[in-house]
């Protein structure tokens, strides 16, 4: 975004759905715009319209250095931030040294005296909680329903790999596969995938994409189905991308331009960790991804509270040793 693009701009206001993971491009953009206002002598009054997180108050992943940072990837952020859209404008503005510029959260008046419908969760409350306050509309195409942003902080490292994600279907990143794994979904049962997750299971079905990857091809794979267990995508995804790794030969990493970045593979700047893609190789154990994956989260716990407008509290799932894979 150029400087002088907002020179002749008052009042800027904010109003976007967020879904609490660092990839969500519209997110960024916002980022964008307070590193450009903080060049501004006199920047605009930013005004955030505050709106649920529906990935809730929960952490996972490791926090983004500036090495790996892209479209789909502020530094500073770990892969599902538990913020909101108004917090994260918080640390957008710290971050762009915009000192000077004016920020103001408006929300709803019970947001206040009840913050924790900012931070729902759905896996406790299920069909109890109103999800329209936050899913009056979709976000983007391919967020439809506010179960997806569950899944999403793990299962958008599909769109570094060949497998396709879900897009072209109705449940995007829930269902997921290629037409390469027949075998694997036709052949289908608990005992055959050695990964291991607790908070999820996984149904064998076939599915046919009606655009992007693999479109008008039929595809096998699975849908992910949540059970109400406390879950952490990013380490399901990343132990079910070892696994196919490890036994399709079909499987690869996806090659070319991806979100504008064409010097280093997609995984990369969706992982955005040096310990997550050495797992992802098989150079490294998932113990060690278990351990950095913990004091990562702990970290950001604590430095987010500096962020905080609403009182709640930051929640990480602890793994269990027993699920670890490679």
């Amino acid at each position: 975004m150029q400087p002088d693009w907002l020179a002749d701009v008052d009042i800027l206001l904010v109003d976007i759905q967020d879904v609490g993971s660092r990839y969500y491009t519209f997110a960024t953009s916002v980022s964008y715009i307070f590193d450009s206002l903080a060049t501004h002598d006199r920047a605009p009054h930013v005004v955030v319209i505050e709106r649920p997180n529906p990935a809730g108050a929960q952490v996972e992943g490791t926090i983004l250095t500036a090495e790996y940072q892209s479209f789909v990837g502020r530094p500073g952020l770990p892969h599902r931030h538990g913020l909101t859209l108004g917090e994260l404008c918080r640390l957008y503005k710290q971050q762009a040294g915009a000192y000077k510029l004016e920020l103001s959260i408006i929300h709803a008046p019970e947001y206040e005296r009840q913050p924790e419908l900012l931070f729902p969760d759905l896996l406790e409350t299920g069909t109890r909680f109103n999800v329209r306050q936050c899913w009056e509309i979709a976000p983007s195409p391919n967020m439809p329903t506010p179960f997806t942003p569950l899944v999403y902080s793990g299962q958008c490292l599909l769109e570094g790999t060949n497998l396709s994600e879900g897009r072209g279907t109705t449940r995007p990143f829930e269902i997921w596969g290629a037409p390469y794994l027949r075998q694997s979904a036709a052949h289908f049962s608990p005992g055959n995938i050695p990964v291991k997750m607790s908070g999820a299971r996984l149904r064998p079905l076939r599915f046919l994409p009606m655009f992007q990857k693999h479109a008008g091809q039929i595809c096998f794979g699975f849908q992910i189905h949540l059970t109400g267990e406390p879950y952490h995508s990013l380490a399901h995804t990343l132990k079910l991308l070892r696994w196919l790794r490890e036994s399709h030969t079909d499987f690869a990493w996806l090659e070319g331009v991806y979100e504008f970045v064409s010097d280093r593979p997609a995984i990369e700047i969706l992982a955005g960790d040096p310990v997550l893609l050495a797992y992802l190789d098989g150079r490294e154990s998932f113990r060690v991804v278990r351990e950095k994956l913990e004091q990562a989260e702990h970290d950001w716990i604590q430095a987010a509270r500096e962020l905080r407008v609403y009182h709640r509290n930051m929640s990480r799932v602890a793994l269990d040793p027993a699920e670890d894979f490679g």
